[in-house]
């Protein structure tokens, strides 16, 4: 079906072309495809006979060779998921030689992209957003992404459950085409551990972990944890807690609420982890934690699947010396926990639409592509994918099957982020500042925090 899926993208975009062309407008192929809304009607029943008969052929289904899109796109992504992005590009370029991808590495707080949103200049053809994120921004931008039920809507039952409902709009369609999902897993220095003396297998909750955190330090004077002390860079600290507990953001009558046992329980423990100096301040956390890694700082990251990819290309010197554990939980049972992954969405008024479709459909779905995407990182939540020969080798890296580990780990629980998380989030940033370098009261700055988030969400 992915085959056919992809295809059907591809015999659309030649048909547009071939409508475009027959426009005395000369418009460009996206605007060309608004202008002839008319003859798309009067034409359905053959254009749909067309993209069948174009789907069903096997030769031109994978990735479409022989097509004839063309055009230039732009691709905003982050980090590693850039450089597979980029990498999946050159695949992509290679079967369409009339094409040009241009993956931008850009950063993950969107400071480019609010505001190529919010004034309609230089928006990117296809963005990265977290699944944290994307129904804030279909509700804050709203008409700026383009509908890909057409992608998604055949394969849903094929992508990770998790990941394909956070893309659903309110009005039934698909705004987003899934890319990865963030099961998380206890990555920890195999090497400094033995030099402690620590047993991993012995940390099954909170506490032991934090107790081997004591040692650690004592023994090797590497810290067991990181994280943004002001909140500024990041509050994923705070969210791993909350979501490995199954807690929520809201009430029951869905306005926010940050004030719940199960946030203050992730908060406290937070706390005393910082008390007890196994933790390290990473002002900006996701760059200070690389320096701070290199530098042989941290031992330990309970963190997502998606972060591997990060330590294989910017903490290469450390190869062999990673292992990969189960999650401690506070009862020690139960630790899987998912931090979500990313979409790409697609601009509504992209020049090239087509040519943007086609390449997110072989980005998020074809078997090469995904196994490019899981080299640097990303856990495709594409499951077909996980039948590919990538999906079931020993890591070099971290001495064993990465593919294997996660896989098993697809299901782990999701959150509700609701559809103005930005703004839960930013005010619940603020009150981590206040509490882990202010020593503000955490029942008091997080309730604050809610009543601030729930002030800007009722103004909109």
């Amino acid at each position: 079906m992915r085959k056919k899926i992809i295809a059907g993208i591809l015999a659309a975009a030649m048909l547009s072309m071939c409508m475009a062309c027959g426009n005395d407008s000369g418009a460009s192929q996206g605007q060309g495809e608004e202008t002839n809304d008319g003859a798309q009607a009067e034409g359905d029943e053959n254009a749909n006979a067309e993209v069948s008969e174009e789907a069903e052929t096997e030769a031109d289904a994978e990735a479409g060779e022989g097509s004839e899109l063309s055009g230039e796109i732009h691709v905003a992504s982050w980090n590693a998921s850039a450089d597979g992005l980029a990498e999946i590009a050159e695949k992509f370029m290679e079967l369409h030689p009339g094409t040009t991808v241009i993956v931008d590495k850009v950063d993950a707080e969107y400071t480019k992209l609010y505001p190529a949103l919010a004034s309609g200049v230089n928006v990117p053809d296809v963005m990265q957003i977290q699944q944290t994120d994307i129904q804030a921004f279909l509700n804050n931008y709203e008409g700026s992404f383009a509908d890909v039920t057409d992608i998604v809507g055949p394969e849903k039952d094929n992508f990770a459950a998790s990941a394909v409902s956070v893309a659903l709009g309110a009005d039934g369609k698909y705004y987003g085409v899934p890319w990865d999902i963030g099961p998380c897993a206890m990555m920890y220095r195999t090497d400094v551990f033995e030099e402690a003396g620590v047993d991993v297998a012995t940390i099954k909750t909170w506490d032991d972990y934090l107790e081997a955190g004591k040692v650690i330090l004592d023994k090797t004077g590497k810290k067991m944890f990181g994280f943004c002390y002001n909140g500024a860079s990041s509050s994923d600290a705070v969210k791993l807690f909350l979501h490995q507990q199954g807690g929520t953001y809201y009430d029951a009558d869905g306005k926010v609420d940050l004030t719940t046992d199960k946030m203050l329980k992730g908060i406290a423990f937070l706390k005393e982890m910082q008390d007890a100096g196994i933790t390290m301040d990473l002002p900006s956390e996701w760059d200070d934690r690389i320096t701070a890694l290199n530098a042989d700082q941290i031992a330990c990251l309970p963190y997502p699947v998606w972060y591997t990819g990060t330590l294989m290309s910017s903490v290469e010197g450390q190869s062999g010396k990673w292992g990969i554990a189960p999650m401690p939980s506070f009862d020690g049972e139960g630790g899987e926990v998912s931090m979500g992954g990313c979409v790409l969405a697609i601009s509504a008024n992209s020049e090239n639409l087509e040519l943007a479709k086609a390449y997110t459909a072989y980005a998020m779905m074809d078997n090469e592509a995904n196994e490019i995407n899981f080299k640097w990182g990303q856990f495709p939540s594409y499951t077909p994918s996980y039948e590919a020969d990538a999906f079931k080798q020993v890591d070099e890296y971290f001495g064993v099957s990465r593919g294997e580990i996660f896989t098993k780990l697809v299901n782990s629980p999701s959150i509700d982020f609701g559809p103005y998380f930005t703004d839960v989030d930013q005010s619940m940033r603020t009150a981590i500042g206040e509490i882990f370098v202010n020593g503000a009261d955490p029942e008091t700055a997080l309730s604050e925090a809610a009543e601030a988030a729930q002030r800007i969400i009722d103004a909109k």
